[in-house]
């Protein structure tokens, strides 16, 4: 499980909970955490588990993500880390 708190924008202030893994996050309904704010593509990155490495965040179609504002594509989230 992972909690992700929301800091800014329309759902700030916002826990939101993880589960289960895949986890979707964009701008579509279709997602498992829906995002409407300015620059969130449709389906803009992806939050997995793997046991060998743990939580990793992956940008989706050429998205634009940040882990404690260094670019990624690809990178294992930790405690207390900054996504944008």
């Amino acid at each position: 499980m992972i909690q992700l708190q929301i800091l800014s924008g329309k759902q700030a202030g916002v826990r939101w909970m993880a589960r289960r893994f895949p986890v979707r996050i964009g701008r579509a309904a279709a997602n498992d955490l829906q995002l409407e704010e300015n620059g969130v593509w449709d389906q803009h990155c992806l939050l997995n588990f793997d046991p060998a490495e743990g939580f990793i965040l992956s940008a989706q179609s050429n998205a634009l993500l940040t882990i404690n504002r260094e670019p990624i594509l690809s990178a294992p989230l930790r405690n207390g880390d900054s996504i944008e």
